[in-house]
């Protein structure tokens, strides 16, 4: 819920690990005094109380703290759980709310009604526990599309799973599940019966007698990894089905590489199905293994919607303002800018779509974005509906007549929905990032007219085979051959690239939106704290050293990436491709002395190829950059160095010339190069987490 604050009433939102307050929009505890508020409690004394806090050099009356989790913004508070119920897991907070809105979302048709999500202590480590009140026996295949769901959304396996009858949660009065009861009741006796356990294996067939030899050790590598024990039967289920995090895989396939002398790329990883058949592989050369993804076949697929409709219908006259945009991926951190940013750059009423149960709940999901991010004004909400479905399904999953009364009521898509994962192969991707394009097609071309279609793509489509010294990425360069791009995530987008290339030759207005990485705000240095950057820089701060390396990270600010193509929009175009840099992008170099003189402590500079050796040492702690290991250490197709090494080996330009004008119209407050936002955006990230 939100409010204003009242009187003389003070409320600030604050750091709960070290008492700072937060900056406005951060997530923290709620502090509140002032003469409305409670002197303390009956029968207990004020002085050391733990429900009181006091700010350094603040000589005020202390403030009483609600163990709640909220933020202040524009006299606006807003309340996003309690303290207490939040999921701590490798230093990253998970609120259980979204969570159970995953589990939910996938158990659903199997029966679940209702769940918990808690932190449980497993091995002195906070994990994560889930309880589930089913009306009916859950099998094997719905927990493993369950563990699947947690980690690719989450990044979570789940420690501790029970399963309940309906109406075996505890509640209060008023029907609300107490998670803290739930954590408490997960590790008595009365719960133990309720744990899931798979159904174990009569038989096993194994595939060859090399890996009946290394049976055993992979099954004690994956019950470590899930803190768990890992049945027979869930060896002859799919890899993803596990729940592994990618901190998982990485160790995985680091233990596979130190033991059995087998380099194991990630992009194969998931690529053989179940453990059995991985096994298998990873003992077979690496010629002799089958090959990847036909992406000739996939493009024709994702593209065949568009292509029986020929002849297209001629486009509408481009430069007039759109009144109804479609927009997908809206909740994510550039997502939740672009809502923010349409709103304030057009007048059109935002049709939001978001995972959620029903168009209210999308609607909600969007708003809550909004509040936790860039902001949200309640004069907005007639402009803001919610809309969801499947996205990679035809029509997602509507009738044809829905379908059709979508369509006639849009006049402009915004495609921004993808799952950024380095990780992941391009096979566990296609449904995120490549297959969704087909039903956009369809929409955008549905009932005699055309509605132009701005996918947001991204600079990573050329980390290819084409690294030369000099090279300079023009709006106008096309992408290659998707099987020679680094990383399943930049295959998929160059895979949509391609279909986007030939929808626009088909007659489609399409505009492509190519952002290289983008940074925190530029004035109030929120990042997204799981991407690849900020984990760069909590990893080299944590480690005390950093790459010597003065290339250029081709970024910009999150607020400039959306006010820019914001503005593409609103200016009713049907054709263009624009890179969504900053001309002044910063240096490795900048980036390193950013963050010692924000920890105040000095880093080390190493060699490209002796920082990425340190990295791997078997005795180093897990650190921020383990989840993305195997994409650092990945060599570039058709290179014999990493990404970083061919960035600095072989510097490129980037060409801005067709985004310039959209990012700097009306943007003179925050039309800062990115380097002069970084000491912000790197104090946010070092900023001790509750």
């Amino acid at each position: 819920g939100n409010g204003g604050v009242l009187g003389d009433t003070e409320i600030i939102a604050v750091a709960p690990a070290d008492g700072t307050p937060c900056a406005a929009g951060q997530v923290g505890e709620p502090w509140i005094r002032g003469t409305a508020v409670t002197p303390g409690y009956a029968g207990l004394s004020r002085e050391g109380a733990a429900w009181l806090g006091s700010l350094a050099g603040d000589v005020g009356a202390p403030f009483f703290r609600s163990g709640d989790l909220g933020f202040v913004h524009q006299g606006q508070v807003f309340v996003t759980g309690r303290l207490k119920e939040l999921v701590i897991v490798r230093g990253k907070n998970h609120y259980p709310q979204d969570i159970e809105a995953t589990a939910l979302s996938v158990l659903r048709p199997a029966g679940v009604s209702q769940c918990a999500a808690f932190a449980v202590e497993v091995d002195d480590q906070e994990e994560l526990g889930l309880a589930l009140e089913s009306a009916q026996p859950l099998e094997a295949g719905h927990i493993a599309t369950l563990r699947e769901a947690l980690s690719r959304q989450h990044g979570l396996s789940v420690a501790r799973l029970h399963v309940l009858p309906e109406r075996a949660l505890p509640r209060t009065p008023t029907h609300k599940v107490i998670r803290l009861q739930c954590a408490r009741l997960s590790l008595s006796p009365e719960w133990q019966a309720t744990l899931w356990s798979s159904p174990t294996a009569s038989a096993l067939a194994v595939p060859t007698q090399d890996t009946a030899g290394r049976l055993a050790q992979w099954q004690q590598w994956l019950s470590e990894c899930l803190r768990r024990p890992v049945g027979l039967q869930e060896l002859a289920q799919p890899i993803s089905g596990l729940g592994l995090s990618s901190l998982h895989v990485a160790r995985l396939i680091q233990e596979v590489a130190t033991h059995w002398q087998v380099e194991m790329p990630v992009d194969r990883f998931f690529d053989r199905g179940n453990s059995l058949a991985w096994l298998d592989e990873a003992g077979t050369p690496a010629a002799t293994r089958p090959a990847g993804l036909d992406w000739t076949s996939l493009t024709r697929q994702v593209l065949a919607p568009l292509a029986a409709k020929q002849p297209l219908p001629p486009a509408s006259k481009p430069g007039a303002a759109p009144n109804r945009i479609l927009l997908t991926g809206a909740t994510g951190f550039l997502g939740g800018e672009l809502v923010h940013a349409l709103l304030r750059h057009t007048d059109a009423v935002l049709l939001c779509h978001a995972r959620a149960a029903d168009e209210q709940a999308a609607t909600d999901r969007v708003i809550q974005a909004l509040q936790q991010g860039p902001g949200w004004h309640e004069a907005w909400r007639p402009r803001l509906q919610g809309i969801t479905g499947p996205l990679h399904e035809a029509r997602w999953g509507m009738s044809l007549d829905r379908w059709q009364s979508l369509a006639a009521s849009v006049d402009a898509i915004v495609h921004n929905a993808a799952d950024v994962n380095f990780v992941a192969p391009a096979t566990a991707l296609l449904d995120s990032n490549l297959l969704p394009l087909g039903p956009l097609l369809d929409l955008a071309s549905q009932e005699g007219r055309l509605i132009p279609l701005h996918a947001v793509s991204t600079l990573a489509v050329f980390n290819d085979d084409q690294w030369r010294p000099g090279l300079t990425l023009t709006e106008e360069r096309r992408v290659g051959d998707p099987a020679q791009v680094l990383s399943g995530y930049a295959q998929t987008k160059a895979a949509a690239e391609l279909v986007l290339d030939q929808a626009r030759d088909l007659g489609l207005p399409v505009i492509c939106h190519r952002p290289g990485l983008v940074l925190g705000h530029s004035s109030l240095g929120r990042m997204h704290e799981a991407d690849f950057l900020s984990r760069f820089i909590r990893a080299c701060a944590t480690l005390g050293c950093g790459p010597s390396s003065q290339t250029r990270l081709w970024s910009a600010c999150v607020d400039q990436v959306a006010d820019g193509i914001a503005r593409t929009v609103a200016a009713g175009l049907h054709t263009g491709t624009f890179h969504w840099v900053h001309p002044e992008a910063p240096t490795v170099e900048q980036l390193l002395a950013s963050i010692e003189s924000v920890s105040g402590r000095p880093l080390s500079r190493l060699g490209i190829g002796p920082w990425q050796d340190h990295l791997r040492q078997p005795s180093l702690p897990a650190h921020e950059l383990s989840p993305v290991l195997p994409f650092v250490m990945q060599t570039v197709p058709g290179q014999d160095a990493t990404l970083l090494a061919c960035m600095d080996q072989h510097p490129r330009d980037v060409s801005t010339a067709a985004s310039i004008p959209f990012m700097r119209s009306g943007m003179s407050d925050s039309w800062l190069p990115p380097a002069q936002s970084l000491a912000a955006m790197v104090r946010e990230l070092l900023r001790p987490q509750a």
